[in-house]
């Protein structure tokens, strides 16, 4: 992942208040931590319910057998970012063709008249 995200993502974990708006973040991707659960133990914080798989249960990671996310937010989101690049890639791609032929076409007809 990019290194300046990663720097801002662990100062926001670590921010006092910052756990509401990651607590968000984990919601939302559905990861846990920074790089996995134990993040929250290590700031001596607990687990937060937006960790478990169902969230709408609360305090669900202090119950035994909780279902935690186990993939960190900095791993989930730079799978996404990952995700977007490609796909914005692969459109550059499929617009370059398309200029390519539509070029080429033009050529050839004005090249027959």
């Amino acid at each position: 992942m990019i290194p300046k995200v990663t720097e801002i993502l662990t100062t926001l974990f670590n921010s006092q208040h910052g756990d509401v708006l990651f607590e968000m973040y984990q919601n939302d991707f559905s990861c846990c931590g920074l790089y996995d659960s134990s993040d929250w133990l290590m700031v001596n914080k607990s687990i937060p319910s937006t960790c478990c798989s169902d969230s709408d249960e609360e305090d669900c990671a202090e119950k035994e057998g909780a279902l935690i996310h186990d993939m960190g937010c900095i791993e989930k989101i730079g799978d996404i970012m990952r995700y977007f690049f490609h796909t914005l890639l692969w459109c550059g791609a499929i617009e370059i063709i398309g200029s390519v032929v539509s070029l080429s076409f033009a050529l050839f007809v004005e090249c027959t008249n």
